[in-house]
């Protein structure tokens, strides 16, 4: 990514999807009058683009990483649609996150004629969510960025938890004891840990294992986030706020977000930041360079996917100390490389459940010890055990309810993964055609919610979801592997939006 390029890659007709990995392309049913015939592109959330890039390499996946100084990427000009082109840069970032993919999308409805169609559906590891509001807890929502028009489609699993370093209580980080009766962190001991009630590990006594004796480095990740916005929901309150029921001080305020372009890399959800930080005055370029490893990060507590930790884990020839990052992070006048995840240090904490037994987040059977960029690899995925439907955070909300605290789920923050679409614009049944499916009996399915991708989401760190199988009620009317939800709705609380062609603006497209 250092060099100059643009990730323009061959349009995908509606009609014909590529099956990711295989090379092998799919009739589907036609696509409905209005359906893409030109390029699809996607922006949104880092999470999930690897995966979807795995999935559908002809799409025109927007990195949401800020290239490198002279490095770019590109959405063509059409004569139809998105006539006067888009390229990011370090001076056009593009959009960093589920929210700001959203937002991207949202903005097409009203844009300049020569900029709508640019962008065709949004990569999402957040949820639809109500109108703006105040929750009972005094979390305020936002509403979702893209209003009624968004149409989400489920596809795959995740679960969200916090990394911990070696400093934490080795009943929550060392997959020979962080399961079972007693073990884990408690989701009280996480929310006090973010409200800096407690702020050193040797506070946490579990399983009859004691932290080491140091401070708590808390770290959150940056605005527009989907994992931001899930683990706020799940925590109840804003971690980077000092406001009640925070009792932090400025100084202990977790870090908002990364700098772009330097030795941090500017997105949490990047398999390939490896949690390495800057030197104590936040300056990448001052004397002393990065800290040393195990500095901040044996003491660090940060939110992440357990998709993306299994994918890293797995990924042998990236994720290791001297392999460069996503993002370039060479320092101004240096040659120094830095590596991913620092060895040794981190791992996904095992988080107890309603009944008090640890569970983890990916399956660390056959494993020894922590993740070991260099050594102790092997092949992991996500727990199914824990990251499945029946312990989805937001469908289990009661009837009606909109404070996602209120959850029922036995776990915390286990998520679903999305592309959303929107119904005002022309591209609306194109889209629905790549990555999702006629929520009706019999209704017609794209390959992606057919269960013909299973493997590579798998392959990808995730857990597929399959046919009807516990999924919300009217999220599935057709038995397909995905589960449909209207914006302004948690998952399992509104109606789901059926195939309805949209008014179009007589543009081909």
């Amino acid at each position: 990514m250092k060099d100059k390029k643009s990730i323009l890659r061959r349009g995908l007709l509606a009609g014909a999807m590529t099956l990711g990995g295989l090379g092998a392309s799919v009739a589907v049913a036609a696509a409905p009058a209005g359906a893409s015939n030109t390029q699809m592109t996607a922006v949104g959330s880092f999470t999930t683009f690897f995966m979807m890039h795995a999935l559908f390499p002809e799409l025109n996946d927007i990195n949401p990483n800020p290239e490198p100084t002279g490095g770019t990427q590109s959405i063509a000009s059409d004569g139809a649609t998105c006539s006067g082109g888009v390229t990011y840069s370090t001076t056009n970032p593009p959009p960093n996150g589920s929210g700001a993919g959203k937002t991207f999308l949202h903005a097409e409805d009203t844009a300049a004629a020569n900029l709508q169609g640019c962008i065709d559906f949004g990569r999402s590891s957040s949820p639809p969510e109500p109108n703006a509001q105040t929750l009972p807890n005094g979390l305020s929502e936002t509403g979702d960025i893209g209003g009624s028009t968004f149409d989400y489609y489920a596809y795959a699993l995740d679960g969200v938890a916090p990394l911990v370093g070696t400093d934490a209580p080795a009943t929550v980080r060392d997959p020979t004891v962080d399961t079972g009766a007693g073990a884990g962190l408690t989701l009280a001991q996480v929310r006090s840990i973010y409200e800096c009630v407690i702020t050193n590990w040797n506070q946490l006594t579990i399983n009859g294992m004691t932290g080491a004796n140091a401070p708590i480095v808390l770290f959150w990740p940056q605005a527009g986030s989907g994992t931001r916005s899930v683990y706020q929901d799940v925590l109840g309150f804003n971690p980077v706020s000092t406001a009640a029921p925070s009792t932090c001080t400025t100084a202990q305020e977790p870090i908002v977000s990364f700098t772009a372009n330097s030795i941090t890399a500017p997105n949490e959800e990047n398999s390939e930041d490896g949690i390495i930080y800057e030197n104590s005055v936040g300056d990448p370029n001052a004397a002393g360079g990065p800290v040393a490893a195990g500095a901040v990060t044996n003491a660090a507590m940060y939110v992440y996917s357990a998709g993306k930790f299994s994918s890293a884990w797995n990924d042998t020839a990236n994720n290791k100390s001297n392999a460069n990052n996503v993002v370039d992070q060479t320092l101004t006048g240096s040659t120094n490389t830095l590596g991913n995840f620092e060895a040794g240090s981190l791992t996904l904490a095992s988080v107890q459940n309603s009944s008090g037994s640890g569970q983890g987040y990916v399956d660390l059977t056959g494993q020894v010890g922590r993740f070991n960029q260099d050594t102790n690899r092997g092949t992991v995925a996500v727990d199914g055990n824990t990251v499945s439907e029946a312990n989805e955070w937001y469908s289990h909300l009661p009837s009606g309810g909109n404070d996602p605290t209120l959850s029922t789920a036995t776990i915390p923050g286990i998520r679903y993964v999305y592309n959303e679409a929107d119904t005002s614009l022309p591209g609306y049944n194109g889209a629905k055609n790549l990555i999702g499916f006629d929520n009706q009996t019999s209704g017609s399915k794209s390959v992606l919610c057919n269960g013909d991708m299973a493997s590579t989401i798998t392959a990808q760190g995730f857990l597929p979801l399959t046919f009807g199988s516990g999924a919300p009620s009217g999220s599935d009317a057709a038995g397909s592997t995905c589960r449909e939800f209207p914006g302004l709705s948690y998952p399992g609380q509104g109606t789901p939006i059926h195939w309805t062609t949209p008014v179009f603006d007589g543009r081909a497209r």
